[in-house]
């Protein structure tokens, strides 16, 4: 088996490529199945790329079963739709305002088509162990990297608010109501090799005992904020 350092590697030059390189980005969705699934995952069932079907081919399809807030377990399975990191995810309309691409308006399109194609066959069901249609859901689109995200001449600053924005409306009316979610290929590579959390530094204990205290900056525990009202500083707050 690969190790990580490969495997990042070879990935981290895929993302880069100014080709399409979907199909060789695809491989590597293994090692971060557990992102594009539930979280209470008891174990996988089936996965399958390039399904056919009568309305196309869908890109890739994970089920697994799951554990819910009850204790009960049933299978899921995921539909995917990918598209390569060299394409944009929106680009400009106006001054103030971007529109999606081309692309991911297709992914889109293709996506709910196959959603909506395969919660109607019992065979789909069966290869993936799910019983009942609505247990066939949205997973979401993959699409782009961090440098595609905006196509169009903006300052850095204003690009980002943009995006951000622009991700937020069609978030509120048509992602999130359907369960869509929008991944670019760094979040798969981000997942496959996480950064380091920073390292927590020590402070002798006498050196705090020479520091004088500031009773506007002590830190309460979570349960014992709640119970005396102190208010978390700045530092504390931004960990959250």
């Amino acid at each position: 088996m690969p190790e990580i350092e490969d495997i990042v590697a070879s990935l981290t030059s895929l993302i880069r490529s100014s080709t399409g390189r979907e199909r060789e980005c695809r491989k590597y969705l293994k090692h971060a199945r557990e992102a594009l699934v539930e979280k209470i995952v008891t174990e996988f069932v089936y996965v399958e790329e390039e399904r056919r079907g009568s309305l196309g081919d869908t890109d890739y399809v994970i089920s697994c079963r799951v554990r819910d807030e009850t204790g009960t377990e049933f299978v899921k399975a995921y539909i995917w739709e990918l598209k390569a990191p060299k394409y944009y995810i929106f680009e400009r309309d106006t001054e103030n305002r971007l529109r999606p691409t081309k692309e991911l308006v297709q992914a889109e399109n293709q996506l709910l088509n196959y959603v909506h194609e395969n919660r109607g066959s019992d065979e789909f069901k069966a290869t993936f162990g799910v019983l009942h249609p609505c247990e066939i859901c949205f997973g979401g689109i993959i699409i782009g990297r961090n440098d595609t995200k905006v196509k169009g001449e903006y300052e850095t600053e204003k690009k980002n608010l943009l995006f951000v924005n622009a991700l937020r409306i069609r978030s509120t009316y048509f992602y999130r109501p359907l369960g869509i979610r929008i991944l670019t290929w760094n979040f798969i590579l981000d997942y496959i090799n996480p950064s380091r959390p920073p390292a927590r530094s020590h402070v002798d204990l006498g050196e705090l005992q020479a520091q004088p205290l500031d009773p506007g900056r002590i830190v309460f525990s979570s349960s014992t904020s709640s119970e005396i009202g102190a208010m978390p500083n700045e530092e504390h707050r931004e960990s959250e």
